[in-house]
């Protein structure tokens, strides 16, 4: 081997080193950086003439290649932001310039970086440029539900509008005192106990309905139960039910509509229609009696509870974020409804994504294509909420290899010196 290609060799060497010094300060630079994943340096060796057992081969030098290790798990954080989020396995959150709009994205960008925030607009978005793609839900203001889409768009968990939920169900759990449908029986007179609950309509606007619970005179052990309203605009289909009891253990037995057979279960659906809209407004909702109860506890009527479904108009007051990347809107009223679910997306090759500034990453012939889907699919882990993923860099680990690259380089130096200085005894021996 020359002097000129020794020379050489060291000069490879040099390059290399400076290479996975490079990266090494790439990497302790981003030690706090939230998902940031440490690169390490592979180093190839080079041949110029290949080694056989009759020849000795002549070394070429080496190369430098930066690794990846996009998928590396970092460490995990709580934080106190419920729209912080980490991945707890594989998987890379989906995102999209906001120039590009909030329906349909293209050129979706992928990171393990998980601070999101609530934009101006409602939306979740990383940083100030991009939205948090996923499957988003249309609210239904005539049934209080969401239902969701097939289509990637930006998540926008707070609209500015208030959000409500009509009553669907009531549920009512006392006791009718046994001792009151005897009188009644005995004396020929009933007696009426009242109660009272409140139900909102479809457009979020509240009624009171008063249930009276009537002794009859004739049958023991039975009660009607009328359903009213002080709104006279407010009507009910049944409006009355008969009540019977078994007189024994106190036990509701049946309830039917007054003067019809018997119904299967103790939750009749009830038809309220409130005629002061146009068209008149109709919705079911079914009166739970099956907690109701006719014991021999006094002469008073005992209510345990009362409760009903709806709620009323409010606005936003939180965001909640389950496992599987479901997005659940919080408002002031109790309310709490799906507005979306965050996706994740898995690679054949996660490591051969490109890098881009702002811890994102682009698809890429080498990565072939994301394969996107909820949290758990594709080979995805968990969401965390609350949670972000710390940088995989390793101070001790990254020391160690700064000063192995700078031994390496010391050495690669000395010989580029020694080199130059056989070059200079053979132009004096030539002289």
């Amino acid at each position: 081997m020359s002097s000129a290609s020794a020379m050489s060799i060291a000069v490879s060497a040099l390059k290399a080193q400076q290479q996975a010094l490079s990266g090494v300060s790439n990497n302790l630079a981003n030690s706090s950086t939230i998902g940031y994943k440490a690169n390490d340096t592979r180093f190839i060796s080079l041949v110029t003439s290949p080694y056989t057992d009759n020849a000795v081969g002549s070394g070429g030098g080496v190369s430098a290649v930066t690794r990846q290790n996009v998928l590396a798990q970092g460490a995990t954080t709580s934080t106190s932001n419920s729209t912080d989020l980490a991945i707890n396995g594989n998987g890379m959150f989906c995102v999209t310039r906001k120039s590009n709009g909030t329906d349909n994205p293209t050129e979706l960008s992928y990171t393990r970086d998980g601070e999101f925030s609530v934009d101006s607009d409602g939306y979740l978005s990383f940083g100030q440029d991009y939205y948090l793609e996923g499957y988003s839900y249309d609210y239904d203001s005539a049934t209080g539900t969401t239902t969701p889409s097939s289509n990637l768009a930006a998540i926008q968990v707070n609209s500015g509008s208030q959000r409500w939920k009509p009553t669907s169900s009531v549920a009512l759990d006392a006791n009718l005192p046994m001792s009151m449908s005897d009188a009644a029986v005995t004396s020929g007179t009933a007696s009426t106990v009242n109660t009272t609950t409140t139900v909102y309509d479809s457009s979020g606007a509240s009624h009171t309905v008063t249930m009276a619970f009537s002794t009859d005179t004739g049958t023991a052990d039975q009660w009607t139960v009328s359903l009213s309203s002080s709104d006279s605009t407010l009507t009910f289909s049944p409006s009355s039910y008969d009540v019977s009891f078994n007189g024994s253990t106190g036990a509701i037995t049946s309830v039917a509509p007054t003067g019809s057979t018997a119904i299967s279960g103790f939750a009749p659906s009830v038809t309220i229609t409130i005629g002061n809209s146009t068209p008149a407004q109709t919705q079911a909702v079914s009166f739970d009696f099956a907690d109701l109860s006719q014991y021999n506890s006094g002469s008073d009527f005992s209510l345990t509870s009362i409760s009903q479904d709806g709620y009323p108009p409010s606005g936003y007051s939180g965001v909640t974020i389950d496992t599987d990347g479901t997005i659940t809107a919080k408002y002031s009223s109790g309310l709490s409804m799906v507005v979306g679910k965050t996706v994740l997306a898995n690679f054949t090759n996660a490591n051969g994504l490109e890098v881009l500034s702002n811890g994102l990453y682009q698809e890429s012939t080498q990565s072939g294509q994301a394969m996107i889907g909820t949290a758990g699919e594709n080979g995805t882990g968990t969401i965390l909420s609350e949670t972000l993923e710390s940088s995989t860099t390793d101070t001790g680990t990254e020391f160690t290899k700064m000063i192995v690259a700078q031994q390496a380089y010391s050495a690669a130096s000395q010989v580029v010196s020694t080199s130059k200085s056989m070059f200079d005894d053979l132009i004096s021996a030539v002289r």
